[in-house]
């Protein structure tokens, strides 16, 4: 899920109420910080990172110490460095744990500390950070603005994080606990209809997601931010490509994209998301080459903000392995589903359904080469991977991938096999 980055968020918000009720503040410690956050103002991220590594070593209280290594870990996973940022922001998070009242610096942290576990595909870190925050919220009916600021963001970050992984269903529960919170701000209202706009049409729920897409745009105009009107727009066109309207999507993606584009450094991750859209509409339209271009435009931005191991970038491999299968570049295609699979696999588990849906694809771009034997071969790896029960989108997936494995059975001449995969879908779909 592309999203809203919440972390800047996070960051200018939390600098603003830094000093606030700060015991003990050291004189050199606040004034070393100050030069740091003047530093992360004007974007010079290596003397920032070089003033924080003062501010940590001249930190003479708990405060303090939190402080400095939420601001390193921050800077530096801003910087492109989550690896390194991980152990500040680990460190960070056990200062504000063991500090009473400190629940909203906590989740905000925690945030940061799962967004740089994401990016290089710490899901399960990700996951344990931001519920272990959630955990000790103080109870609406005493939490202040600022904590319950930083619980919806928690919640739609887990939120997030949950839909990514295909557990949409718990996904959906957090986003809207998450919009249910009174007196939080827009920007946190945003990211919640974005969060549930992207699982309506996940759903196919189209209505409701072009509504919520809407509720976007709104809200960007309202407070004239041609960012959030951007992401309405992608979301949009994307909603109507999804639902089969490639006219209603393309002038919605080109705008987002030509916003996008007026700050290509610091829209890279969004402006790879459109590209990725706008290579979905090209393969819907048969103009592969174009699709292709952009879709590996896409990946090479990916790879950059990401990583060449991290979850976001196998989404591109999947797409670009379907183009070449429809260019009749079978290898180039194959390399590109295996690195897709294996990019899963190490994030997720050879055995988890994400790498079962990346394996269902696969098969399928074999059954539509006309290469029957290794579809079979790659929709019974699939079919293993997908534990009926686990969701429901999963259990749809099991019964699609059946279907075109019967399908494959009876194409190489095994066709008792194929009535039996048959009778056991039915089976399925009964209950």
């Amino acid at each position: 899920m592309r999203r809203l980055t919440a972390l800047a968020l996070f960051v200018s918000s939390f600098y603003v109420t830094l000093h606030a009720g700060t015991p003990g503040t050291v004189s050199d410690w606040r004034e070393l910080h100050d030069r740091a956050l003047a530093a992360v103002d004007r974007k010079d991220k290596q003397t920032a990172l070089s003033l924080l590594m003062k501010c940590n070593e001249t930190a003479h209280t708990p405060f303090e110490r939190g402080i400095s290594a939420t601001d390193l870990g921050t800077v530096l996973y801003r910087a492109g460095q989550a690896k390194e940022a991980l152990p500040w922001l680990r460190q960070a998070q056990e200062y504000w744990f063991g500090m009473p009242d400190s629940f909203a610096r906590l989740a905000r942290t925690s945030v940061a500390l799962a967004q740089a576990a994401r990016q290089v595909g710490g899901y399960v870190e990700a996951e344990q950070a931001l519920r272990g925050a959630l955990a000790i919220a103080p109870p609406e009916t005493t939490a202040d603005t600022p904590d319950r600021e930083a619980r919806c963001l928690a919640l739609e970050e887990l939120g997030d994080m949950l839909r990514e992984t295909g557990r949409s269903a718990e996904s959906r529960a957090l986003l809207v606990e998450a919009g249910r919170i009174p007196g939080v701000s827009w920007q946190r209202m945003v990211d919640s209809k974005v969060g549930l706009a992207e699982l309506d049409r996940d759903s196919h729920q189209w209505e409701e997601s072009l509504e919520e897409w809407s509720d976007v745009g709104e809200l960007g105009r309202d407070h004239g931010d041609t960012q959030v009107q951007a992401v309405a727009s992608r979301g949009l066109g994307e909603t109507w490509l999804e639902k089969g309207n490639p006219a209603r999507a393309e002038p919605l993606l080109r705008s987002a994209l030509a916003t996008f584009d007026v700050d290509p450094v610091g829209n890279e991750v969004e402006i790879a998301s459109t590209l990725a859209c706008m290579g979905q509409l090209y393969m819907g339209e048969n103009k592969l080459a174009m699709a292709e271009d952009v879709l590996t435009k896409a990946l090479e931005s990916d790879e950059r903000t990401f990583g060449e191991t991290h979850p976001q970038t196998a989404i591109m491999h999947e797409m670009l392995g379907d183009t070449l299968a429809r260019r009749n570049q079978m290898e180039l295609a194959r390399d590109h589903m295996n690195r897709a699979v294996r990019i899963l696999a190490g994030a997720f588990g050879e055995r988890s359904s994400m790498v079962g849906s990346a394996l269902a694809s696969w098969g399928v771009i074999e059954q539509r080469s006309h290469n029957p034997a290794r579809a079979v071969e790659i929709f019974e790896k699939s079919l293993a991977n997908l534990r009926l029960g686990e969701s429901p989108e999963v259990d749809t997936l099991k019964v699609f991938v059946m279907q075109h494995y019967a399908n494959a059975l009876k194409a190489i001449h095994h066709k008792d096999q194929a009535s039996a995969v048959l009778a056991q879908m039915k089976g399925f779909q009964a209950k």
